[in-house]
């Protein structure tokens, strides 16, 4: 990136969810600590969350839930982001849905008719419930010339003591079958940096994006040209770093958010 990281000129903590905040119900280690640090020394912590089936509130919900009081604002998810995509972006038509029933409802507030193979987009977040009918729905519709539509390609979410298939392991099914490719809504997308910058007020070389994730969390710091730190309390070990090239590592690899807190603030004092 070409610059030197210096946390006394850092004014925004962006913060991944799945593997640096929790483990599905469990917190991570120093997560509570870490935010409430931030918020004692002035830096502004902002939750990015890939999370494709559930709006800000729901995640702000979970995390004061877990201990770490967070207001709703704070908090983006590419679930929300993906609706307001389609509310805004396109003709409305027939959609079809392979995601959460929240997913669902909001897009038929938006004005989109619920459907199945026949439909004009197909929409693909985490899926709980995914069955091969539904697979094979998503596979007819895009055949049949449907917009294709991620809110990520995360591969797996990191939950307690195992990782789960993500909402990128149904995508990367279709695509697969289909030789489609789908618009992802998310992380690595800067649309999520963006709406987060822009609701701080700060610029993008003074934001940390703190992450598990080398190809959502990391390459939206190199894209979006802020600061990257890679925990590996998630889905990211230090083998998977150690073979990419230098100039594709980021700035900082660390156990946990313990760790971050504890660098960060014996690097201000």
């Amino acid at each position: 990136m070409g610059r030197v990281l210096e946390f006394k000129r850092l004014r925004a903590a962006l913060l991944d969810l799945d593997g640096v905040m929790y483990r599905g119900a469990q917190l991570c280690h120093g997560a509570a600590e870490f935010v409430s640090s931030m918020r004692r020394i002035g830096v502004r912590p902002f939750f990015l969350s890939n999370n494709s089936r559930a709006a800000a509130g729901s995640v702000a919900s979970k995390l004061t839930q877990l201990g770490v009081p967070v207001r709703e604002e704070e908090v983006v998810t590419a679930a929300e982001l993906m609706v307001q995509y389609l509310a805004a972006g396109r003709q409305k038509g027939r959609a079809a849905v392979i995601g959460s029933e929240w997913v669902a409802s909001q897009l038929e507030a938006a004005g989109w008719s619920l459907s199945g193979s026949e439909a004009d987009c197909l929409v693909v977040g985490l899926d709980h419930e995914l069955t091969y009918a539904k697979l094979q729905m998503g596979v007819d519709a895009l055949l049949h010339g449907a917009a294709f539509i991620a809110a990520n390609l995360d591969p797996v979410n990191p939950i307690e003591r195992t990782l789960e298939p993500g909402c990128g392991a149904i995508v990367a099914a279709l695509q697969r079958a289909t030789s489609r490719r789908a618009t992802c809504i998310g992380k690595p997308n800067l649309r999520m940096l963006r709406t987060a910058l822009g609701r701080l007020q700060v610029q993008a070389g003074e934001a940390l994006v703190i992450g598990d994730s080398l190809v959502s969390d990391m390459a939206l710091a190199r894209r979006g040209s802020a600061h990257s730190a890679l925990l590996l309390s998630g889905q990211t070990n230090q083998a998977m770093v150690e073979r990419l090239p230098a100039g594709s590592r980021p700035e900082l690899v660390l156990e946990d958010l313990a760790a971050l807190e504890s660098l960060w603030l014996s690097s201000i004092n």
